[in-house]
C-alpha cells in the first residue's frame, strides 16, 4: 500500500492511500488519456452540429466521467487515525476467607470507634467521650452546663454501639461499610475508573453484583453465597496481585484496593510479586480489617505421628499447643481413640503473653487396621474461638513383616553392626548378600561364608531378587564389582529391575555409599538418576583446617530432620534435640550437592566457620523413595549406650520405609491405597499385586475396585466401581486412580469375576478428612505485611473509616488509545451517485440536442 500524502492534526491524522499500485494505475492512466484524445476529436466534430456552449458542456461532462473512472481504477482509500484517553481499571478485592468470618469482640475501644465511624453509627459528640487523653478538647459553656446524666446516656449509647459491632464479622463489616451512602466511595471510583470487583481466599473469582441494601444501624447477617472454589480455608494475597497483572494486559490498572486482615498463609510470598506490580505501576491500597489486639486463645498447632506402624510397636504422637494471653491458666488436652477418651493431660501456662507447650501420648494398639485418633483441647472460658482446638489423624497398624535385603561388597564395620541390628529386629526378615566375604581356612577344612555371595536375577520380575522385597539397602557396590559376579547383560538387568522396584513398586532404596561406589559413579547411569545427590564425594575430618575434634564432626538434624519420624530419639522435641547434640561425632561423611527435589535431614559440621555438609537426604522417585545415608559409622552411636540409639535409628528407618505398604496381604494378592488417609478431591492411587499363579487368568478375572462409603450409622453404600489396569512392565501389578471423594470413611473392596479365589473379603479402609484450616491459627490483623505491600508498590495503607480519602490519592495511569478508520472512496455510495449523474447528464444533453 503506497502513501501519496498525509495530513496530521493534534488529535486527527488523515491519509489518502492507493490500493491499486503505481504500475496498474499508470496503465489505466494511459488508457484514460487515450480516451480523452478521442473525446477531444469528438468535440471537434460535434461543434459542427451544435452550438459552442453545448459542445464544451458535453466535453466537460465526458472529461469528468473519465476522471472519475480513472480515480476508481486507482482504488483510493481515505484513512484517518483517532486518539483518545483510555479509562483505567481499578481492582476492588474483598477477602472472604474463614478469618474474615471472625468477630472481634476483644477489639480495643479505639478500633471499634473507627469501625463505628466507617458505618456512621457515631456522631462527633459521641467520639469525644473516647478521645485519646493527649488530644486537647476545650469544653464549651453548653457542655459545662449540660446535665450529668447526658454523659451517662452517651456512654450507654456508645456501649450499645460497641456491643453491636462485636456481633459483626470482619466480612460483614466491610460489606456494610461499602453500602453506606455517606462515603460515596464506590460512586466516586466508578465515575473515574472501570471498577472490577473480585472476592478471594485461596482462589479468586469475579464478584456478583447485588442490589444496594438500605443503610441500617442494626447488625444483619449477610446472605451472599460464596463459591466452594474460593477455598475459604486459605488466604492467598498473590491471587489479587496476579489478577491485577492480567487486567493490565489490555488496559491500564490504576491500583488495587483490597479489604483484608492480611492473614496470608500460603507458600507464595506476596512481597516477591509486589516487585512485578511496581514494574507495571500498579499500587496496592490495603484497607486493614480486624483487630490488632491479640485475643485470648488456645491453638492446637501440630499433631505429629507416624502414618504407619507395626502391631505391638510403641510409638508416640507429639502435640504442640500454644496459649495466647492466658497466663497462669490450666489447660487440659484430651486424646481420643475411635471416639473414646483414653487419656488426658493438663499443664499450666507460663506468665508470658504467648507460650508453646509440647505433649506426648503413647500409641499402642492390639489390633491391626486403620485407627482414628482425635486430639481436643478443652474450651477455656476466656477463649476467643474454639475452631482451632481439635485435630484428627489416622494411623495404619500393620501385622506383617518387613522384607529387607542388604547387599554389601565386604564386611566393613558399618555392615557388621547394621546386619546385627536388622537381624535382631522381630519385624524385619533380612536377607544378606556379601559379594566379597572373608574366607577362613583351617587345616583340611574350608569354612563356607556366613552370607550368600551370589545375586540371582531372572528376566521375569516375579521370580527375581526384588519380587517380594519392601526395602533394599545397597552398600558399597558398584557396576565394576557387579561385573565380577554377573555378566554384562545381568548387570544391566539388575539396575533395570532396581529402578522398577522403586518407581513402579513404590518401595524404598537406602544407599550406604563407599569408596567403590564413588569411584564408578559416572559409569552408573541408573544410580546417578536414582540418588538424591549429584557430584558425590567423601569428606574426611583430616581435610579440615579447623582444630581437631576429639569425638569427630557433629551430625545434627535439619529443621525438616527434627520433624522426621525415624530421627526421633526421645518423646519430647527438646529432649530429642539434646540427644542428638550429645551423640558421638564422625570422622568422615559421604556428601554431595542435593538435587532440587531432595530434602536434607542430617548435616555434618566440620567447623563452626564452614558451611554444613549434607549427610543424609531423601527424595521421591516415581512411586517410591530413595534415601542417601552418607555415614559409614553410625555404629559410633553405640558408644557407652549399646543398642539404644543405633538400633532405634535403623529400626525406625525400616518402619518409615514401609509407610506406604499396602494394607491387605494374602498369598494371592497385596492390595490397598498408598496411604490410609487423604483430603477431599485428592487423587487416590490404589494398587493390587497379584501372585504369579494368577498371571494367566488376570484378563478373564477383570479385577475392579468397589468404592464403598461407610454411612454414619455404620452401614455401607456402593458408590462406583473402577477397573484396575495393568502396568506395562509388569502385568501382574495393577493400579487405578480414584478421584473426587468427599469427606467421610470408605472401604475399597477388590472384586473379580471369580470371587471364589478369595473366600475372605479383600477390603482396605480409607478416610477422607478436610484440610486443617490455617485461618484460625493467627487471628490478629497483619498490619506489618499490608504496610510493606503498600510501600513496595507505591500505595498507602488505610483504615476502614478512611475510605473517602482513597479516590483522592489514587493517580490514574493515563494512556492514549489510537485506532484507524478506513473509507474506500471508489466504492462509496456518493462516488457511485456522482458517476451515474454525470453519465445521465451527458446522455440527456446529447438527446436534447439530437445527437446520436
Amino acid at each position: 500500500m503506497t502513501s501519496l500524502f498525509s495530513v496530521s492534526f493534534p488529535v486527527l491524522l488523515a491519509e489518502l492511500r492507493w490500493q491499486g499500485g503505481y504500475q496498474t494505475g499508470l496503465f489505466w492512466t494511459l488508457l484514460i488519456l487515450l480516451a480523452g484524445f478521442f473525446i477531444w476529436k469528438l468535440l471537434r466534430q460535434e461543434q459542427q452540429l451544435v452550438s459552442r456552449p453545448v459542445g464544451w458542456s458535453l466535453f466537460l461532462l465526458r472529461s469528468l466521467i473519465l476522471f472519475l473512472l480513472l480515480i476508481t481504477l486507482w482504488q483510493p482509500v481515505f484513512i484517518h487515525s483517532l486518539e483518545r484517553e483510555r479509562i483505567s481499571k481499578l481492582l476492588l478485592a474483598v477477602d472472604v476467607s474463614e478469618s474474615m468470618q471472625l468477630q472481634d469482640q476483644h477489639a480495643s475501644p479505639a478500633e471499634k470507634l473507627r469501625w463505628a465511624r466507617a458505618l456512621e453509627w457515631v456522631t462527633p459528640e459521641t467520639e469525644l467521650l473516647v478521645a485519646p487523653q493527649n488530644e486537647e478538647h476545650n469544653a464549651t459553656d453548653e457542655e459545662d452546663e449540660s446535665p450529668q446524666n447526658t454523659q451517662e446516656v452517651q456512654d450507654e449509647n456508645l456501649a450499645t454501639v460497641f456491643k453491636q459491632l462485636s456481633t459483626l464479622s470482619r466480612e460483614e463489616l466491610v460489606r456494610r461499610t461499602l453500602e453506606q451512602r455517606g462515603t460515596q466511595f464506590q460512586e466516586r471510583l466508578e465515575a473515574e475508573y472501570q471498577v472490577e470487583q473480585i472476592r478471594f481466599a485461596g482462589e479468586a473469582e469475579q464478584e456478583l453484583q447485588e442490589p444496594d441494601a438500605p443503610p441500617s444501624n442494626q447488625p444483619q447477617k449477610t446472605s451472599t453465597e460464596v463459591s466452594d472454589s474460593l477455598q475459604l480455608e486459605k488466604t492467598d494475597l498473590t491471587q489479587v496481585e496476579q489478577k491485577a497483572i492480567q487486567l493490565s494486559g489490555n488496559q491500564p490498572v490504576a491500583g488495587i484496593v483490597v479489604f483484608t486482615d492480611g492473614q496470608h498463609n500460603q507458600p507464595t510470598n506476596p512481597l516477591q510479586l509486589a516487585s512485578s506490580l511496581n514494574q507495571f505501576k500498579i499500587p496496592i491500597y490495603p484497607v486493614i480489617v480486624g483487630s490488632e489486639q491479640r485475643p485470648a486463645d488456645i491453638i492446637l498447632h501440630e499433631v505429629a505421628a507416624p502414618p504407619a506402624v507395626y502391631l505391638d510397636d510403641e510409638s508416640t504422637v507429639t502435640i504442640n499447643v500454644q496459649a495466647v494471653e492466658l497466663p497462669g491458666q490450666e489447660i487440659t488436652v484430651e486424646f481420643h481413640h475411635q471416639g473414646e477418651l483414653i487419656e488426658q493431660q493438663s499443664f499450666v501456662t507460663s506468665d508470658d503473653s504467648s507460650s508453646m507447650h509440647s505433649l506426648t501420648f503413647p500409641l499402642q494398639t492390639e489390633k491391626a487396621g486403620l485407627h482414628h485418633y482425635e486430639v481436643r483441647v478443652k474450651q477455656h472460658a476466656e477463649e476467643f474461638t474454639t475452631e482451632n482446638n481439635q485435630r484428627h489423624f489416622t494411623q495404619q497398624v500393620l501385622d506383617n513383616t518387613i522384607h529387607a535385603l542388604l547387599i554389601e561388597n565386604f564386611p566393613r564395620w558399618e555392615f557388621r553392626f547394621l546386619h546385627n541390628a536388622l537381624d535382631r529386629d522381630e519385624r524385619i526378615e533380612l536377607q544378606t548378600i556379601l559379594l566379597n566375604p572373608p574366607l577362613l581356612k583351617t587345616e583340611g577344612q574350608d569354612l563356607s561364608p556366613p552370607f550368600s555371595n551370589e545375586i540371582k536375577l531372572d528376566p521375569d520380575y516375579t521370580k527375581s531378587l526384588f519380587a517380594d522385597l519392601d526395602l533394599l539397602i545397597l552398600g558399597d557396590v558398584s557396576s565394576s564389582l557387579l561385573n565380577k559376579n554377573l555378566t554384562a547383560e545381568e548387570t544391566g538387568l539388575f539396575w533395570k529391575q532396581l529402578e522398577q522396584f522403586i518407581a513402579e513398586e513404590g518401595k524404598t532404596l537406602i544407599l550406604l555409599p563407599g569408596s567403590n561406589l564413588l569411584n564408578d559413579w559416572s559409569e552408573q547411569a541408573t544410580l546417578v538418576q536414582l540418588a538424591p545427590v549429584t557430584n558425590p564425594k567423601r569428606f574426611d575430618l583430616s581435610q579440615s583446617e579447623a582444630a581437631p575434634l576429639p569425638l569427630g564432626m557433629p551430625i545434627l538434624p535439619t529443621t525438616i530432620g527434627y520433624g522426621t519420624s525415624f530421627l526421633q530419639f526421645a518423646d519430647q522435641p527438646d529432649l530429642n534435640r539434646q540427644v542428638w547434640e550429645r551423640l558421638p561425632g564422625h570422622f568422615g561423611v559421604f556428601t554431595g550437592d542435593p538435587k532440587p527435589a531432595a530434602d536434607i535431614i542430617l548435616e555434618a559440621f566440620p567447623d563452626v566457620e564452614e558451611p554444613a555438609l549434607p549427610a543424609m537426604l531423601y527424595q521421591q522417585y516415581g512411586q517410591g523413595q530413595v534415601v542417601w545415608v552418607g555415614l559409614d559409622s553410625t555404629w559410633r552411636w553405640r558408644r557407652r549406650v549399646g543398642d539404644q540409639f543405633h538400633h532405634r535409628f535403623w529400626g525406625q528407618l525400616g518402619r518409615w520405609a514401609i509407610q506406604s505398604k499396602l494394607s491387605v496381604e494374602t498369598d494371592l494378592v497385596r492390595f490397598g491405597p498408598e496411604r490410609g488417609e487423604g483430603v477431599p478431591g485428592q487423587p487416590i492411587r490404589v494398587h493390587a499385586h497379584f501372585s504369579s499363579t494368577l498371571l494367566d487368568r488376570l484378563a478373564e478375572l477383570n479385577p475392579q475396585v468397589d468404592i464403598i462409603a461407610v454411612t454414619p450409622a455404620g452401614g455401607e453404600e456402593s458408590i462406583s466401581q473402577v477397573p484396575l489396569l495393568p502396568l506395562p512392565s509388569r502385568q501382574q501389578s495393577m493400579t487405578t486412580v480414584i478421584e473426587n471423594l468427599t469427606e467421610g470413611e470408605y472401604q475399597f473392596k477388590l472384586k473379580v469375576s471369580d470371587q471364589s479365589l478369595f473366600p475372605e473379603e479383600i477390603s482396605a479402609p480409607y478416610v477422607v478428612r478436610p484440610v486443617p484450616s490455617r485461618e484460625q491459627t493467627e487471628t490478629i490483623a497483619n498490619r506489618e505485611l499490608l504496610a510493606e505491600l503498600a510501600k513496595q508498590t507505591g500505595g498507602k495503607l488505610f483504615e476502614l473509616d478512611q475510605l473517602a480519602q482513597i479516590p483522592d490519592i489514587i493517580k490514574p495511569d493515563i494512556q492514549t488509545e489510537t485506532w484507524q478508520e478506513q473509507t474506500d472512496l471508489w466504492t462509496h455510495p456518493l462516488w457511485l451517485t456522482l458517476f451515474i449523474l454525470c453519465l445521465s447528464a451527458e446522455w440527456l444533453l446529447r438527446k436534447w440536442h439530437g445527437l446520436p
